[in-house]
């Protein structure tokens, strides 16, 4: 389980009103230092994944819920 004290912005993915939704807290280089699940992700695997590259994710991909997290 990763915690961020620190961070620069986030990317939401889904429905904060229906707090249906995750959230990415990511460094100035769009770099994830955590990645917050509300009510129901069943895509766990592939986000532990984003969160273990240690890569950049691309915020519009993040967000575009037509997509898989395995596309991120």
């Amino acid at each position: 389980m990763e915690h961020a004290v620190n961070w620069d912005h986030t990317c939401v993915r889904g429905d904060l009103t229906t707090r249906k939704c995750t959230i990415a807290y990511v460094d100035e280089n769009n770099v994830p230092l955590a990645i917050l699940f509300a009510n129901g992700n069943n895509q766990r695997a592939a986000v532990n994944k984003l969160m273990a590259n240690g890569k950049v994710i691309d915020q519009a991909l993040f967000e575009d819920m037509s997509r898989n997290f395995s596309e991120i």
